[in-house]
């Protein structure tokens, strides 16, 4: 891939999760938001408050990383080389989901914020992703390291952390979606299934 054609696939990327998720969750009501199937499974508004808890504690490393590449001058115009394992790991996380894994304690969605500004802090965060792809312009998306917050050995590369909040969003929806298909799911009266 081509230079400038990472970090325009990436805002592609991006602004399609964007607009997903509005179009699934801007119609559900409050009992929608909030019905699980089980006790022990997330509700539409679990996952996308996971995704929002995620990118609150991921977006302050990226912009960290960019702001020490700038002064460190890891410039590139690209083609950019990616590590693998931050590329397997945006495999695993791709939906349909191929395994489960554990959530960290700093991730667990809080279930007290479901509903409308669950969305619009969705979007809001998904807003800030696009312009932090923006302002990266110029710095080697390859090079630039991003410590996870979760896990300070495991590092990805600028590309890698911007394609992974794309492919997380995208799990989520997913499996928000299947939230919403189950046959216990509270569905408002004459409007279409998802």
């Amino acid at each position: 891939m081509s230079g400038a054609a990472e970090p325009v696939s990436t805002l592609r990327e991006l602004e399609q999760a964007r607009d997903e998720g509005r179009a699934l969750l801007a119609p559900l009501s409050p009992d929608e938001w909030r019905w699980k199937p089980s006790k022990d499974r997330w509700s539409v508004g679990e996952c996308v408050v996971h995704v929002n808890q995620t990118n609150r504690v991921y977006l302050p490393a990226i912009e960290a990383a960019m702001r020490k590449g700038r002064e460190r001058g890891i410039l590139s115009p690209g083609p950019y080389r990616h590590g693998f394992l931050g590329e397997f790991m945006i495999r695993e996380i791709e939906p349909p989901p191929r395994r489960r894994f554990r959530v960290p304690r700093l991730f667990i969605p809080p279930s007290s914020e479901v509903g409308p500004a669950a969305l619009a802090e969705y979007e809001a965060l998904l807003l800030r992703t696009e312009d932090g792809v923006r302002r990266a312009e110029g710095l080697d998306f390859g090079k630039v390291a991003v410590t996870s917050p979760a896990n300070r050995f495991l590092r990805l590369s600028l590309g890698q952390a911007f394609r992974l909040i794309a492919a997380h969003a995208r799990r989520h929806l997913w499996q928000a979606r299947r939230v919403a298909e189950e046959s216990g799911f509270p569905r408002v009266p004459g409007r279409a299934a998802f």
